[in-house]
C-alpha cells in the first residue's frame, strides 16, 4: 500500500513535469512571450527539484531509521504524518518494525539474564573463552574456587597456578582431565570437561571444572576397604587350617603339660606328622604366593611405547589360544571395524591384559552348548581406539559389578583375582579406561578405551 502511493506521487509530479516542458516548448517555437518563458522555465526547476526532494526524503527517512537500529538507539521517533497520507503508512510501518525489533532485543536481555543467573549459581566452575585464551565468561563459582577477582586472560591463571591456564587452553573437546592445585596447606583436585562450540565463524570452548579431592578421598577409602575384606578373607582361608592343624599335631605331642617320650612315637604318628607339617608348607607356600601376587600388583614397570598394530596383536592372541579354544570347542570371532588401526602402548603389558581377559572369558562361557567369544577392535563416536571381547556366558551379578576390580575378587571357584585389577593398572598407565557391560544369562563385554 505504501509503495503504491509512493509510485502514484512519483508518476503525477512526473506527469506534470511533462507537461510543463511540452508547454515551455509550444511557447517557445510559437511565441515571443519571454517572461512567459522564464515563468514556465522557472516552475520545471521548482518541479524537478521537488520531484527529487520527494525522492530522496524517502531514502533519507530509511537511512536514518536504519542506522538507529545499528546503533541500537530504539527511542528513536520518525514524525512523517505532516508528509502526506503515504508518509504516514510508511510511519506505521516503521514504528511496527521498531518495536518488534524493540521486543526481541528484550526476550534477549531477559535471556540473558536468566543464562547469567542460572551460571552464576552453579555448583561448578563454568569459564568460555575463544582460541586466543581471551576470557568471556567466569561465573563466581570459577572465580572462588580458584581465588580471583576476575579473569580476562586464561594465561592470568598461570602467575598462581603454574601450568594452568597453558593446560585449561590446551582442552580439547570431549576431553575430561585432573589438574591439582595447592591453595595454602590445602590440597584441590580439579576435574576438567571441555566443550567446542562455534557463534558465527568464532570458535569458542566451554570449560567446566570442579574441586573431586573429598570424592576421590571418599572413593579412596572405599577402594581400601573392599581390598581389605578381599586380603582378609584370602589370608583367613589360609591362616585358620594351619592354625588348627598346628593345635591337633601339639596334641599329638604333648599330653597334658608333658611331652611324649620320642620313644612313644609309632610310624603312624610320624607319618601323621610329617602329613599335617607337608600340609602348613603348602598353605604357607600358598600365603607366599598371594603376597608374590599382591607385590606383582603394586610394582608395575614403567610402559615401553611404541606404535603397535592391533590386527597383529590380536592375530598373535587367537594363535596362542587356538588349542585351547579348539579343545573346549570355544568359536571365536576377531571383528576388525577400521583397517590398519594403530595404537601407541606398551606390548607386553597390553597383551598379558588381553591374555587375562581371553582367559576370563573362557572361563565365563562354563559348560555351554553355544560357546562363542568375539573380540572387536574399531574407534568409537567419541573418536577413541577401542579393543573388546565379549563372552555368551551367564553375566556377572549386578551385587558383584562394583568389586570385579577389586585385586584377588574372584566369583570363580579357581580364580585368582588380578586379570581385571591387573588390567585397569595396565590401562592407567596408558591414560586409557576400562569398563564392563554385562547382562544377566546373555554374557559379558569388557572394553579397553586408549
Amino acid at each position: 500500500m505504501v509503495y503504491n502511493r509512493f509510485y502514484l506521487g512519483i508518476w503525477l509530479r512526473v506527469i506534470f513535469l511533462t507537461g510543463t516542458i511540452f508547454i515551455f516548448c509550444w511557447v517557445l517555437m510559437n511565441t515571443s512571450r519571454f517572461y512567459t518563458m522564464l515563468l514556465l522555465a522557472g516552475i520545471i526547476l521548482v518541479q524537478v527539484w521537488e520531484l527529487v526532494h520527494y525522492q530522496n526524503k524517502t531514502n533519507l527517512y530509511l537511512s536514518r531509521f536504519l542506522i538507529n537500529l545499528r546503533e541500537q538507539n530504539l527511542s528513536f521517533r520518525l514524525n512523517l504524518n505532516q508528509e502526506g497520507s503515504s508518509f504516514r503508512d510508511l510511519t506505521n510501518i516503521l514504528t511496527e518494525i521498531q518495536a518488534i525489533v524493540a521486543k526481541a532485543n528484550l526476550e534477549k536481555e531477559k535471556q540473558f539474564h536468566y543464562l547469567n543467573y542460572v551460571v552464576s549459581n552453579l555448583d561448578v566452575g563454568v569459564i568460555t573463552f575463544y582460541s586466543t585464551g581471551k576470557v568471556e565468561l567466569c561465573n563466581e563459582t570459577a572465580l572462588k574456587m580458584l581465588g580471583y577477582r576476575s579473569i580476562s586472560q586464561l594465561r592470568d591463571l598461570n602467575s598462581i597456578y603454574e601450568g594452568l591456564g597453558d593446560f585449561v587452553l590446551s582442552l580439547r573437546g570431549g576431553q575430561h582431565a585432573l589438574f591439582r592445585i595447592n591453595q595454602g596447606n590445602k590440597v584441590n583436585n580439579l576435574s576438567f570437561r571441555c566443550g567446542e562450540f562455534r557463534i558465527g565463524t568464532i570458535d569458542m570452548k566451554l570449560v567446566s571444572f570442579q574441586d573431586i579431592h573429598s570424592e576421590l578421598e571418599e572413593q579412596e577409602l572405599d577402594s581400601w576397604q573392599k581390598l581389605i575384606r578381599v586380603l582378609t578373607h584370602e589370608i583367613m582361608n589360609s591362616i585358620t587350617p594351619v592354625n588348627t592343624l598346628a593345635q591337633a599335631l601339639i596334641r599329638q605331642l604333648r599330653t597334658g603339660n608333658e611331652i611324649v617320650d620320642i620313644k612313644d612315637i609309632d610310624q603312624e604318628m610320624l607319618a601323621e606328622l610329617i602329613t599335617g607339617l607337608e600340609m602348613i608348607e603348602e598353605r604357607g607356600t600358598g600365603v607366599l604366593e598371594f603376597v608374590e601376587k599382591f607385590r606383582s600388583l603394586t610394582r608395575m614397570p614403567l610402559p615401553q611405547f611404541i606404535i603397535i598394530g592391533i590386527d597383529e596383536i590380536i592375530e598373535k592372541l587367537l594363535r596362542l589360544f587356538r588349542p585351547e579354544l579348539t579343545g573346549k570347542d570355544i568359536k571365536a570371532n576377531y571383528i576388525l571395524l577400521i583397517k590398519d588401526l594403530t595404537i601407541l602402548a606398551d606390548e607386553k603389558l597390553l597383551f598379558q591384559s588381553l591374555i587375562n581377559l581371553l582367559k576370563n572369558a573362557m572361563e565365563a562361557i562354563g559348560n555351554r552348548s553355544d560357546k562363542e567369544i568375539i573380540i572387536s577392535a574399531g574407534i568409537n563416536e567419541s573418536n577413541r581406539t577401542f579393543i573388546s571381547i565379549t563372552d555368551n556366558g551367564d553375566g556377572i551379578l549386578a551385587d558383584d559389578m562394583d568389586k570385579v576390580f577389586v585385586p584377588f575378587f574372584t566369583t570363580k571357584e579357581n580364580g585368582s583375582g588380578i586379570g581385571l585389577s591387573f588390567a585397569r593398572q595396565v590401562m592407567r598407565l596408558h591414560k586409557g579406561s576400562i569398563h564392563l557391560e554385562s547382562e544377566s544369562e546373555k554374557g559379558t563385554t569388557v572394553y579397553l578405551m586408549f
